[in-house]
Order: C-alpha cells, then structure tokens, then sequence
C-alpha cells in the first residue's frame, strides 16, 4: 500500500492511497466466494455458480463490497501510519476499481490542533457567593399559597373586576368565520392575569354577569399560532358566573398541609431549595468564567469544523430544550437554525477550545476516571432514576455511552483542581482582636 501526505491547510490534510493489485485481487476472490455461498441463479445449486455467471448477476453487489473491504482495511492504518489526530469522518473520493489495476482514493479531513499548554494554574474568578434573602423566601411562600387557592363564587355584586375569575362561553370568527381554536365552553380566564391576550382579558372589565359581550382583538405579529399571528378577530363572550381565589393563610395548618410540621420548618425548606438552586447556578457562572479564563491564558487556532459540530450540537441541545418546556417535538425551520448556529458561534469555539484545553491540563496532572468512579456515578443516578434503573443501567453497557460519561466525570474532575488551584480574590481574614 503506498501512502502519500499533502497538506492542505492549516488543519487540512488529505491522505492518498494507492492499493496495489494483489491485494485488489485476493479482495475480489474473497468476496466472491462470500457471495457465492448465498447467491442464487436459476438452474444451478447455490455455491455452484459459474464465475462468469456470478459476475453477471452479482458483479455490482461485489464491487461494492470489495471497495469497503478495502477502504477498511486500508485508511485507518493509512491514518495511524502517518500519526494523524481526525476531526470528524473524512470525505472520501474514490477512483476505478477493477480486477487486474491497482484501486486508488483520496481522503479528506482536518486534524485536530497542536496546543502549547502555557498557563493553569492561579486563573483568576470570581468566589462562590450565594445568599438567599427573606424576600425570596416570602416570594416563593407567596406561590405556594396561590398553588393552594381555592375559586369561591362572588355573591355581593354582578360586576367584573380586576383580580376575578370569571367562568365564560366564547367564540372567535374572522370576517364572520369562525376559526380553529377560537371556541370554547366553561373556560375560566383570570381578569389581569395570563393566559388569554390583555384585549381580550380587558374587555370584560365591568362586564354584567350573566351577560353577554363582543370583544375586538388583535393578534401580535409573533403569535404562536401563525395563522392568526398580526389578524383581528371578533369574540362573541356569555359570562356565567364570577368566582375570588381564595388563598389559605400563611401558618402552621398551611406547612403541615405540605408536609411539614410548621411554619418555621417551611421557611427553612424553601431556604434550602433556593441556595440549592442559586448555589448551581454560581457553580455553572463560575466554571464558565473560568473556561473563558484558561482559554484566554493559552490561545491557539482550531479547525473550523470543530466549531461546526459543537454549534450544531448546541442548536439541537436549544431545540430539545425547547421541546421538553412545550411538551411536544418542535421544529425550527432552516432559517431559524442558521441563525442560531450563527449566533452560536462564539460560545462553540469557547467551548471547542475549552474542551481542548481541559484534556490538556488532565495529561499534565495526570487526572484519570477510573473504572469505579464511572460505576460510582452510575449507581449515584440509578438511585435517581428508581424504576427505570435497569433502562440506564443497559444505557451504561454500551461503552460509547460509558466513554461518554468517564469524559464527563474527567472535566470536572479537572475543572475542580482547577478552581482549587485559582485565585478567587477572597479576601485575607480580619486580625484577631487585641485584648
């Protein structure tokens, strides 16, 4: 096998290889007998189909065969013979294949960046501050008790106010056609609150109940639904009846309700679960400070393509996001996604860069995941995951998806020595008080 190198860029490389004719032959010949065995030609028993015969009926299924046999066999050694670190799966151009000449091909691909580790240590970020004020804990007290309020009707008055809950029949039309999903029966809207457009909840204000009224509203140009988005519709509305939510009161009875045994234990639940929440995100605020950190102390150049893949990783990361928050599969159109791998750029080659660098600093401190960390890990979310252990536990069988998650646990192992390692800033201790 002959292999020449070229150079074609920064990153760019391109691989030709040349297989010589013995082993284009030997190629043939096993994959012939391979088919052979299996093929089937009308009038001769399987296996005992002439040579000429086999070419005729199955000549292209074997080329076929014979060309991936040989790019296998031939371009990662090819690849490893000339010490070449991939990005991505090379693009392949392929020549002629017959029996009797030698097969040639060409390869093409980027090779990941050479990286000078020049500084780690002594990174300055800011320290983990996380505070959590009464405010918060009366805010999130407050929507509790709204979760827990109860609709009682109104009995001393029959008009609508802000703050109601008002139950009502309604039906939207177009230029007096009604439209898909502009009818409904018993439905309740909140005078004020969210869920039905400001016109609409507006328009009852002062309203009779029982009566009846007719609403104009208009769409906004980014309505969800783009068949109605910058339209004007008509509301035919029958309000039936008024009802005041009704909060409970903020005491003891409230927190044993929740499973508590007073309200002193609640306040400090709710304490616990926002330091929990504002103490992840710090940690993610402060290791994104630190990427930016170690990525602006060891500059260097990476292939365009890795930013490709990581910005189209991160558009299909937004986009199931998306999906899990709306409860159903969403779809961006192709311009939608070209703009968000646009402005995704700048935060995928951050985090290329980062990425590298980390693996870097893992090498010269020697920091590895061992096989009883990563089965620690998966025991750690086994327990989480209750019935549906086993399904993670056949997950983590498959070692791509094990690979996957040792290099998890190997970033932030290293992202940890990191930061024990950074200069926070904090500042020295008071001196003791002299007596």
């Amino acid at each position: 096998m002959d292999v020449q190198l070229e150079q074609t860029g920064t990153f760019g490389r391109k691989l030709a290889i040349t297989v010589p004719v013995d082993d284009v032959e030997k190629a043939f010949d096993d994959v012939s007998r391979e088919v052979a065995k299996g093929a089937r030609v009308p009038g001769f028993r399987a296996g005992k189909i002439p040579k000429a015969l086999l070419e005729q009926h199955y000549g292209a299924q074997i080329k076929s065969e014979v060309r991936e046999r040989l790019i296998e066999t031939t371009l990662f050694p090819a690849i490893e013979e000339k010490q070449l670190a991939l990005v991505g799966a090379p693009h392949l151009h392929l020549g002629s294949l017959d029996r009797g000449t030698a097969f040639s091909y060409t390869a093409e691909f980027e090779i990941q960046p050479t990286i000078e580790l020049k500084s780690y240590k002594g990174l300055k970020v800011a320290p983990l501050k996380v505070e959590v004020t009464d405010a918060e804990i009366d805010t999130q007290l407050e929507g509790m008790r709204k979760q827990g309020a109860q609709l009682v009707p109104v009995l001393i008055r029959d008009t609508v106010e802000k703050g109601d809950v008002v139950l009502i029949d309604y039906e939207g039309t177009m230029g007096g056609v009604p439209f898909q999903g502009g009818k409904a029966e018993n439905a309740f809207i909140e005078i004020g609150g969210d869920g039905f457009l400001p016109q609409f909840s507006e328009g009852l204000m002062n309203a009779k109940v029982p009566g009846e009224r007719v609403i104009q509203v208009d769409f906004p140009a980014d309505y969800g639904a783009k068949e109605l988005a910058g339209k004007g519709a008509t509301f035919h509305v029958k309000l039936r009846e008024i009802k005041k939510k009704e909060l409970p009161a903020l005491d003891d009875e409230f927190a044993k309700d929740l499973g508590v045994d007073s309200l002193a234990a609640l306040r400090d639940r709710v304490k616990e679960g926002i330091d929990s929440q504002k103490r992840r995100e710090a940690e993610a605020d402060q290791r994104a400070e630190l990427l930016k950190a170690l990525v602006a102390a060891n500059p260097f150049e990476i292939p365009p393509s890795m930013v490709e893949q990581q910005a189209e990783r991160m558009v299909e990361s937004a986009q199931n996001r998306v999906a899990q928050m709306v409860g159903q599969k969403v779809s961006l159109s192709d311009d939608e996604k070209t703009k968000l791998r646009a402005d995704s750029q700048d935060n995928a080659a951050l985090q290329v860069r980062g990425g590298l660098l980390l693996l870097e600093v893992a090498k010269a401190e020697k920091l590895t995941v061992d096989n009883a960390e990563v089965d620690a890990e998966i025991e750690t979310m086994a327990r989480a995951f209750g019935n549906e252990a086993p399904r993670l536990a056949a997950y983590y069988r498959d070692p791509d998806n094990r690979d996957r998650l040792r290099y998890r646990l190997l970033e932030e192992k290293v992202v940890r020595f990191l930061l024990d390692a950074a200069d926070k800033g904090e500042p020295a201790p008071a001196p003791a008080a002299q007596p």
